[in-house]
């Protein structure tokens, strides 16, 4: 199975979110809502680096 560097992203960033609202937030009204808050968080500052990059030459 070969995933994307996109995928990859996802499901590293759904892991660290879930784990950083669950050690972090009381209740889980609260935890879905960091939870939330932080993937996007993740993942649109993964974006926003990955569109900064994009103009520079690979290797």
């Amino acid at each position: 199975m070969n995933l994307s560097h996109f995928e990859l992203m996802l499901i590293f960033a759904v892991c660290i979110s879930a784990i950083i609202a669950i050690i972090t937030k009381e209740g889980a009204r609260a935890q879905l809502k960091y939870f939330i808050i932080f993937l996007g968080i993740l993942v649109g500052a993964a974006l926003v680096i990955a569109w900064l990059m994009y103009p520079y030459p690979r290797g």
